[in-house]
């Protein structure tokens, strides 16, 4: 169904019968033609749509310039297209690979859909030593050790361990442990941030609430006190399942946060009460719902409200 045709300077020429509208199978009455290298298809345009899969066929003759590069007839388990237009085109690092036998770090390369090696020096230095590399995948991490360690990367010791993966290994656990004592550090200063921010806002509710402390608006059968300590906007938030005390309501300068009891101490509601407009902007009851009492209360609120001016100008 496909034939594809590289020339020695690397460029190749697809021929193929027609596909279907979908793109999903042959249609088997065309005549093989000449195609584009990437299909004609707007959904097809960045992928390789006539890309030949499978095994090569065992009886193969090589150009002299694919042997000159290191390429023979034991041809590596890659992408053969992409890999003989690569050495046609002149990829010195595909061609250092296969003439030092490092068809790990080859495969590695191609899996990644790269044709340049990372740490090309240090993989120098491997194949001065000798030294092939079994697990290209793992080398390359450790080498990332090595770099976030400050080790030398052109120093065959470091480069060419006896035991890359008890060397590896070694390297991830004494990081892990690094950085697990620096997030440690890390948490202990933002605990500290946290709390020093706290104290400060509690002084700051102190400061701007302490005029309100000890209010006490009622009709017999309701009473409603202002919240007077950051405790209290805790235990209200937890008891009335809101958001009174994750949301910061202590922090807010304009805001005064009352809670509505019965006169046996079950909470019905909490009111917000804008220090700027003297209006209510909400009063919630259990999980932000309705108490039966809503009415009576923003009404209760309302008519004591000159009782609220008058504790802010005292």
């Amino acid at each position: 169904m496909i034939q594809e045709w590289i020339g020695k300077d690397g460029k190749r020429t697809i021929i193929a019968r027609s596909m279907n509208m979908g793109g999903g199978g042959w249609v088997y009455s065309s005549p093989l033609s000449i195609k584009g290298e990437y299909g004609s298809s707007y959904w097809n345009y960045h992928g390789d749509l006539y890309a030949i899969h499978g095994e090569l066929y065992p009886r193969k003759e090589l150009l002299p310039e694919l042997k000159k590069r290191g390429l023979n007839r034991r041809f590596p388990d890659v992408a053969p297209s992409k890999l003989i237009r690569n050495l046609l085109e002149g990829s010195n690092d595909a061609e250092l690979c296969l003439k030092t036998g490092q068809i790990s770090m080859l495969k590695h390369m191609y899996k990644k859909g790269s044709s340049q090696l990372c740490y090309k020096p240090s993989f120098n230095i491997c194949n001065r030593n000798h030294y092939i590399i079994k697990d290209a995948s793992m080398w390359e991490d450790y080498m990332s050790l090595l770099v976030y360690f400050g080790k030398d990367l052109r120093n065959a010791h470091y480069v060419c361990p006896w035991n890359l993966k008890v060397a590896h290994d070694r390297l991830l656990k004494k990081k892990q442990e690094r950085e697990a004592k620096l997030r440690q550090e890390r948490n202990r200063i933002e605990a500290i941030r946290k709390r020093e921010k706290l104290i400060k806002d509690i002084a700051g509710f102190y400061e701007r609430m302490k005029k309100f402390f000890g209010m006490k608006i009622t009709d017999g059968n309701i009473v409603i006190c202002p919240l007077e300590s950051i405790t209290q906007f805790y235990q209200e938030g937890k008891a009335m399942h809101h958001c009174v005390y994750s949301g910061g309501y202590y922090k807010r300068s304009d805001c005064l946060i009352l809670s509505a009891k019965d006169t046996d101490g079950n909470r019905l509601e909490t009111i917000e009460v804008n220090l700027k407009t003297m209006d209510i902007v909400q009063s919630r009851a259990v999980c932000n719902g309705v108490n039966e009492y809503h009415d009576q209360i923003v009404k209760l609120v309302k008519k004591n409200m000159n009782l609220i001016r008058q504790k802010m100008i005292a």
